[in-house]
């Protein structure tokens, strides 16, 4: 934008130099015309204004010379061949007139003034633009602008409606939002939690699996370790010995749950009874038989309902005969099979508890 030599009126000019020693000049809207004007001290409209627009911000650049900017974000289209600046009661301070178009503006178009007032004396320091302590307007949700970082402190506290986080202050900040504002309380507030506290969504004790190889923060794996009373008191109230006493002062022991299944507590119900919280089981095949069966029997030993002779042995395992009216007899045979353990088909996963 090219630059632009204003000049006052003569109200302008007795308020600025009346206001020397006191309440400074604010001004406050900048006036647009598409008419030229000759100039005269006297004036006290702009000629054919069709627009007024709010002076977003402004600061004594020098001490005598004033720098204001002035936006229009709205969607109106036109252009100007003036323009003038007015005081917070409406009267006429400065004007500036060319007989051309000085500015053009489109529906999508920004439109941004950035004046240097200057004046024969050391009268910048008079002049105010509102609240505005800078050279470009303060952003907020409404309006495009600079804004301020945050201090952390002002983080912390999350209260500063226009200052920006950045993301080192936003990571500092983050436990004292959750927290109850104190960095050091476990606790998250239950306000900001659906009106629960943290704990009742994953108390101390609760028992999680994994697919990781290492205990994320705020667990320990359930190896049946001895640990520190002290360091997890959390932990130690909610299951205390219930897995083991450790030395039976100072630790106590984890839940040891590597390469078991885990079965629910029978708490009563009568499936699994005699069982306490905790207790282990050893493997356990349910008692059952097998039925072998033969149209009749001759003779032998009393399997079920059926005579079985045992006649000898063949590559090792033991071979029977069983003895029928058939004339050729039926040969059956046991042999080991199997593992070493009886189990379902399964994944394995890290068991830890949350602290």
């Amino acid at each position: 934008m090219p630059a632009f030599a204003l000049k006052l009126t003569d109200a302008g000019l007795a308020a600025v130099q009346g206001e020397a020693g006191s309440d400074p000049v604010v001004l406050s809207h900048l006036g647009l015309t598409a008419t030229p004007f000759d100039y005269a001290p006297t004036l006290t409209a702009l000629p054919d204004e069709f627009k007024r627009i709010e002076v977003a911000s402004g600061i004594a650049a020098a001490p005598n010379i004033t720098h204001l900017t002035a936006y229009d974000t709205s969607t109106d289209v036109w252009s100007a061949t003036g323009f003038g600046l007015f005081m917070a009661d409406g009267v006429l301070f400065a004007v500036y007139t060319s007989p051309t178009v000085i500015m053009s503006k489109s529906e999508m178009a920004f439109a941004l003034f950035a004046l240097d007032i200057a004046f024969d004396s050391d009268l910048a320091a008079n002049i105010e633009y509102g609240n505005a302590v800078f050279a470009y307007p303060p952003a907020t949700e409404q309006t495009r602008g600079v804004a301020r970082l945050a201090t952390a402190a002002e983080a912390q506290a999350g209260e500063e409606p226009l200052a920006v986080i950045t993301p080192a202050t936003g990571k500092e900040a983050a436990p004292y939002w959750l927290a109850d504002r104190d960095p050091a309380s476990p606790a998250l507030d239950a306000d900001r939690l659906s009106g629960q506290a943290a704990s009742w969504y994953m108390p101390p004790g609760f028992v999680g699996q994994f697919a990781m190889a290492a205990a994320p923060a705020g667990w320990l794996k359930c190896n049946g370790a001895a640990v520190s009373r002290a360091d997890y008191p959390a932990l130690f109230a909610a299951i205390g010995t219930e897995f083991g006493e450790g030395d039976g002062a100072t630790t106590f022991n984890l839940p040891d749950i590597r390469g078991e299944f885990v079965r629910g507590l029978d708490d009563g119900r009568g499936i699994d009874p005699d069982r306490s919280l905790g207790s282990a089981q050893d493997d356990m095949l349910r008692e059952h038989e097998h039925l072998i069966a033969a149209n009749a029997a001759t003779g032998g030993i009393l399997t079920g309902d059926t005579y079985v002779a045992l006649e000898g042995t063949a590559g090792g395992d033991t071979q029977y005969i069983l003895h029928s009216t058939l004339t050729v007899p039926t040969l059956g045979r046991t042999s080991a099979t199997g593992g070493s353990e009886t189990r379902p088909r399964n994944v394995a996963l890290l068991f830890c508890i949350k602290f």
